[in-house]
């Protein structure tokens, strides 16, 4: 399948704003809608960070890994434009962030990541990160948090259709378009993207002009739903394709990549007055064909999930509420390469990656929620169970438990502790050679607390939030040298703690609006002890996560027209265990500018950008320099 420090000090604010806006903190869901509600209703005491509405219509054509650091304290690695995009949330790796798109996990079963960079923004209605641990949740992975996609309908709005084209420098071109109808009972919408860049550009690596190329992506995709909606029942299915092609720089002899996914589910979900049935299922595709043209080399990785979920929410009260769920997982991957030429003098044509040729292996889990609410109002608490359940692999109950106060109208309070595990990967288990079968699963515990003071007037509301979160993990899995190859093993013990702050100001005046937001972190993510010998790595920073990062926003709305200034530092990245060897810290500047003009049949919006305003030297990953300043241009028409 195909398929950028004065400058910080004062614009220091990020682009996602809290769900809760600035003061309400009340989630409330129509009696019968699609949407994955486990998270509203069960996530007490954790900070859920939603994408501002705003923003993301000036960033149609932009993929979640441009979306998130977009003034966030969210450390996204980067190999270069469109090349591998992968998150880390609170000092976690890149196997500890989960991606849940309409309630199911899309991390890799094979590797355990997700490249954010094939998930286009166009495809999602809402774009939220749940802060913290996860996996009482969404079980295996979900240990720094999770990215939460959702997609919803649009009932009663009648026909509505919306095209978006980009273009801009280093050969881009981006085209969007959504085409949608909903009357009372039944709402359809078909989604198209197609993405293209040559990413080849002049990069600064040591005072050496560098030219990088080999570095074209291409992506195309489609996204179908179909809801029905009759009584107190409701009937949703969803089909989402999309084929990624992707050159490795700096040249040919690095190879290409073909990405492809294939992900379906259906939902049946029926509301009474006092209680709710959900059942789900998905069916989840991932191949990855890369080609090396040296050895002349063809790797065909193929992965298959299927998912099905059940759950019972019952509501006796406004007090009380409970949800029991059952979910059952069948996942199965295979790896082989196939040779046309020789190998050690040998004609090989195919070769098995994976020790049990395909393997698979079924997850049982039983989750169980219960959330009180006080009569006042004025405090929840929340307490929940998860036990999943894997042939030959143990797996401790996972419980949580969170607390939100509210004594008044500007202070709010929120703790959250729970443990997670996170079970290894295909590739971890089954690599030839390297892949061990005995591996444990990472365990550990999360714990969270946050403060949230805030303030309305007539023109101005103003918050300010502290947070401070504290994790370890056991059993920690490292590819380690072992002999001629490396191996998978439980290596580690990391402890992770941080401090957060958010401030945000939004001033109304006439028809005009400013937002000033800010956030920052500080986090330390230190290995503790290690089974290796002299392990260098023991009371370090572990590597790719930077210890500090400030992040923030200002924009400005006035008749249509619309200004965006971000501003993101990001501090030292050791990229070596020992310390011997890192990034360099750096400021990174974007700029949005728009304007929004209303026909009588239409709205039109005008977009400019312009990436990297500073032309900041700078890298994510050290052998990809990011590109120097450049500049976007779109236009967007809807049609209601």
């Amino acid at each position: 399948m195909r398929y950028k420090s004065i400058l910080m000090m004062v614009y220091c604010f990020p682009a996602l704003s809290q769900h809760d806006t600035l003061l309400s903190t009340t989630y409330t869901l129509p009696a019968v809608e699609v949407q994955n509600s486990r998270v509203k209703n069960f996530s007490t005491g954790q900070r859920i960070v939603y994408a501002d509405s705003a923003g993301l219509s000036n960033r149609l054509g932009s993929s979640l890994s441009e979306q998130l650091p977009f003034g966030n304290a969210f450390f996204v690695r980067q190999y270069g434009p469109g090349g591998l995009s992968t998150l880390s949330l609170q000092g976690s790796g890149d196997v500890h962030s989960a991606i849940v798109w309409n309630g199911f996990n899309l991390q890799s079963i094979m590797n355990g990541t997700s490249d954010i960079s094939l998930v286009p923004l166009f495809f999602s209605d809402d774009i939220g990160v749940q802060m913290g641990s996860s996996a009482y949740l969404w079980g295996s992975g979900a240990v720094g948090g999770a990215v939460l996609l959702n997609n919803r309908p649009n009932f009663g709005k009648g026909f509505f259709f919306k095209t978006n084209s980009e273009m801009g420098s280093m050969g881009l071109f981006r085209q969007q378009a959504k085409l949608s109808f909903g009357n009372n009972f039944w709402y359809a919408s078909a989604r198209a993207m197609y993405s293209e860049a040559q990413n080849s550009y002049t990069a600064n690596v040591d005072n050496i002009a560098r030219n990088v190329k080999h570095a074209a992506t291409k992506q195309q995709g489609l996204l179908a739903e179909n809801y029905v909606r009759w009584r107190n029942n409701i009937l949703a299915a969803r089909l989402w394709i999309q084929d990624n092609y992707r050159q490795n720089p700096p040249n040919e002899v690095n190879g290409n990549l073909n990405h492809g996914n294939v992900r379906s589910n259906i939902e049946f979900q029926k509301t009474t007055e006092k209680w709710q049935w959900l059942l789900r299922s998905a069916w989840l595709r991932e191949q990855i064909v890369f080609r090396e043209p040296l050895r002349e080399e063809k790797t065909n990785s193929l992965a298959d999930v299927v998912v099905g979920e059940s759950e019972f929410r019952y509501t006796p009260s406004m007090y009380h509420q409970f949800n029991l769920g059952l979910n059952a997982t069948h996942q199965q991957a295979s790896v082989y390469s196939q040779y046309n030429g020789l190998v050690g003098g040998v004609q090989q044509l195919e070769n098995q990656k994976y020790e049990m040729g395909m393997p698979s292996r079924r997850l049982l889990a039983f989750f169980i929620q219960y959330k009180y609410t006080s009569k006042n109002g004025k405090w929840q608490w929340q307490a929940s169970a998860r036990q999943e359940l894997v042939k030959n692999t143990n797996i401790p109950i996972v419980p949580a438990t969170g607390i939100e106060c509210k004594p008044n109208q500007w202070l709010l309070f929120k703790a959250h502790a729970t443990q997670f595990f996170r079970i290894p990967t295909f590739n971890e288990l089954y690599w030839k050679p390297g892949g061990t079968p005995a591996l444990l699963p990472e365990r550990g515990s999360n714990a969270e607390a946050s403060l949230r003071t805030s303030g309305k007037g007539k023109k101005m509301v103003v918050f300010y939030e502290l947070a401070a979160f504290d994790r370890g993990v056991n059993n920690w899995i490292r590819w380690v040298p072992s002999g001629s190859y490396w191996s998978a093993k439980n290596v580690a013990k990391i402890h992770t703690q941080g401090i957060e702050h958010r401030f945000g100001l939004q001033l109304n005046i006439n028809k005009s609006e400013l937002n000033i937001l800010a956030s920052s972190s500080y986090v330390t993510s230190v290995n503790q002890s290690s089974i290796l010998e002299n392990d260098q790595s023991i009371g370090r920073q572990l590597i790719f996560i930077p210890i500090y990062q400030g992040n923030g926003n200002i924009n400005f709305r006035y008749n249509g027209f619309y200004f965006e200034y971000n501003h993101t530092y990001t501090g030292y990245n050791y990229i070596a265990s020992d310390h011997s060897h890192w990034l360099s810290p750096y400021h990174l500047g974007n700029l949005v500018f728009s304007q929004t003009k209303s026909f009588k049949k239409c709205t039109a919006s005008l977009v400019f950008r312009t990436q990297n305003v500073w032309d900041a030297n700078y890298r994510t990953v050290a052998a990809y320099p990011m590109p120097p300043r450049n500049y976007q241009i779109g236009l967007t028409i809807t049609f209601k």
